[in-house]
């Protein structure tokens, strides 16, 4: 029984140390209308994805990258007044918030996060 519990200690902390990175994400992602910015939380993101429990690893990768995406999309549509550049910029973040792969991703580690760390991403 020692032997198991000693066995178990690593990834159980390696769950928790992860959860914890999940609720700070929710944190800033709960800002973003006040003091949050999105690059932040995109850095979060990218952070955590070293992380990333086996079962979610690929979805949070799918996910750092689709949000990576987005914030060089914002990025620029600051940068602009250009009508034309920023209908460009619209179609694209469409395309990524539509793609049913990252979709599927965001749900997966939506319903993970719940049920394992207790933390209802949005």
């Amino acid at each position: 029984l020692a032997a198991t519990t000693v066995f178990n200690a690593g990834p159980v902390q390696a769950k928790s140390a992860f959860c914890s990175k999940v609720a700070d994400i929710e944190k800033a992602t709960d800002s973003f209308g006040t003091s949050g910015s999105f690059a932040a939380a995109v850095k979060q993101v990218k952070a955590a994805q070293a992380s990333a429990p086996a079962e979610i690893k690929d979805d949070w990768r799918r996910l750092a990258s689709g949000f990576d995406k987005l914030n060089g999309l914002l990025v620029k549509a600051k940068a602009t007044t250009d009508t034309k550049v920023l209908t460009i910029l619209r179609a694209e973040v469409d395309k990524i918030t539509r793609d049913k792969t990252m979709t599927k991703s965001s749900d997966k580690i939506t319903k993970w996060a719940k049920k394992e760390c207790g933390v209802n991403l949005h």
